[in-house]
């Protein structure tokens, strides 16, 4: 509703600036019409948030939910996350083992991961004894996922479609 009347009073100010170079030139600041409809907009797009606002819901890249299931004490323990996790813990002020900027880790670290969720026993307990794991969220489809469920010492606490937690039976307060 609004585009139109705004490009046509725009190009109608170009439309002149053009047509008339013996005129000293409008400042750029110097249109009303264009400033009062991009004002419009703004408060029309304002009120439209305030009125429907955006609720976040699970999705491959944020477990909300199964990190509200996550223990206030846990949480503050390190935590083995699947990559993609990596952005919505560090939102939430969880440090993430890992995230999605992989250069950032090198090859070794990178390696030992891949070697840890695509399950090698050894690589795993690795992995949990030198960050001192307490916990992890993994997506359903991550091999090691299988592997926690049946490793003495963890326990799930949590699954649904997006995300899978086990805690460490000593990490539990």
């Amino acid at each position: 509703m609004i585009a139109q009347p705004l490009g046509e009073a725009l190009r109608a100010d170009a439309d002149n600036a053009d047509a008339v170079h013996a005129l000293p030139s409008r400042p750029a600041g110097d249109r009303p019409l264009a400033w009062i409809m991009i004002a419009i907009v703004g408060i029309a797009f304002g009120a439209a948030r305030v009125v429907w606002p955006i609720t976040l819901t699970d999705r491959p890249t944020a477990p909300i939910t199964a990190l509200a299931h996550v223990p206030a004490g846990i949480l503050a323990q390190p935590v083995l996350n699947d990559h993609a996790f990596g952005g919505y813990l560090i939102y939430r002020g969880i440090p993430p083992l890992i995230d999605g900027r992989a250069d950032m880790y090198g090859d070794a670290f990178l390696g030992l991961y891949r070697r840890a969720t695509h399950p090698d026993r050894a690589a795993l307990d690795e992995l949990v004894d030198r960050y001192h794991i307490g916990w992890s969220i993994l997506a359903p489809s991550n091999p090691a996922v299988a592997l926690l469920d049946v490793l003495p010492g963890w326990l799930r606490i949590y699954a649904d479609g997006v995300a899978v937690v086990h805690v460490r039976d000593h990490a539990t307060p």
